[in-house]
């Protein structure tokens, strides 16, 4: 009798309790579907690393960091791309397509970044110089060197034209990030982040949510499809810890920037500065900053160009053009 006593009062259960347990379930089985989702999809995207397209080396001679450098075409001068925050090789596809119909052109990651291994702290935009110049001289890649910067990417270039300036013959800077523009306030802010974004990465939810969608809303529509492409490599925690160490110091590079802004520092080297022309330009200075960057060269020019900040995604015509610019004036010189 005591086991027909549920059967019992389970058959005269109202309507309305028997909807609700039912929606209860749905609820339930609806949370552990999204949980399967979060956990499994990106495992069950996990293959194989991507490959990188050009080569591992060693800079140090044994023992040192290996470092991913990426050579096409050929001709000289020889063209050495530095991308921005968290770029490295992928970012200046476009560009380098472009160059080295003309001539030879290496793009790079910096040590931590993609497929480069993690260089020594602090990650410095000075020891980021020493890196990029050893790197070059390991692979066998012969100056002097057209050295082409984005963002960021912009203090390496000056200080490898401060510390090798026989190693240089020309400079491009593309929307160039200046220190009166990154102040001590600033960077603790966009450090947090990144140190949130390696959070995620961490947490299992960073890769769930790197799709070529999410990542076109972050770096633009025109992001090159190799970046697309390496997703799980050019945003992997490693790469992104980096970046938040490269902010982490960027306090020191910036105190180390003002001694190469003098007039006439780069002499009579042929530089080009393309400033990104937009609303946020005009809002921080940018565009007077960089006019002072060009006047680094005697030779050294400004050009305007109406895009965002990325230039070398949504123009890489314009960009190919300045560095091709630079090449035949350096050529003429030979």
């Amino acid at each position: 009798m005591d086991r027909e006593k549920p059967s019992h009062k389970t058959s005269k259960r109202k309507p309305g309790r028997v909807a609700a347990s039912y929606g209860v379930g749905l609820a339930s089985l609806f949370l552990i579907i999204i949980i399967l989702i979060l956990l499994v999809a990106p495992i069950a995207s996990m293959g194989a690393p991507p490959q990188p397209p050009g080569r591992l080396v060693d800079v140090g001679g044994g023992g040192g960091i290996n470092m991913h450098i990426y050579c096409t075409g050929e001709g000289s001068p020889t063209v050495v791309l530095d991308a921005g925050l968290n770029g490295g090789t992928m970012s200046w596809a476009k560009v380098q397509e472009q160059v080295s119909n003309h001539t030879r052109v290496c793009s790079y990651d910096r040590a931590g970044m993609s497929w480069s291994e993690p260089g020594p702290k602090p990650r410095t935009y000075m020891r980021i110089a020493d890196e990029l110049h050893a790197l070059l001289q390991a692979a066998g890649e012969e100056g002097p060197y057209v050295l082409v910067g984005h963002s960021v990417g912009a203090h390496t270039v000056r200080f490898f034209v401060q510390k090798y300036p026989t190693d240089v013959a020309g400079i491009v800077l593309v929307d160039p990030a200046h220190e009166k523009i990154l102040s001590t306030e600033l960077i603790p802010v966009i450090q947090q982040l990144q140190r949130t974004y390696v959070g995620y990465a961490h947490g299992g939810f960073w890769r769930y949510l790197l799709n070529p969608g999410f990542i076109m809303g972050v770096e633009g529509p025109d992001v090159p499809t190799e970046i697309i492409n390496n997703l799980e490599v050019v945003y992997s925690p490693k790469s992104l810890h980096t970046a938040a160490d490269e902010l982490a110091a960027m306090y020191e590079t910036v105190r180390a920037l003002n001694a190469t802004n003098i007039m006439g520092a780069w002499n009579d080297k042929p530089a080009v500065v393309l400033s990104a022309d937009n609303e946020i330009a005009h809002l921080t200075g940018a565009l007077e900053h960089h006019k002072e960057l060009a006047s680094l060269s005697t030779r050294g020019e400004q050009v305007l160009v109406p895009s965002g900040h990325n230039i070398h995604y949504e123009h890489p015509e314009v960009v190919a053009e300045a560095i091709l610019n630079i090449v035949n004036t350096v050529r003429q010189g030979m």
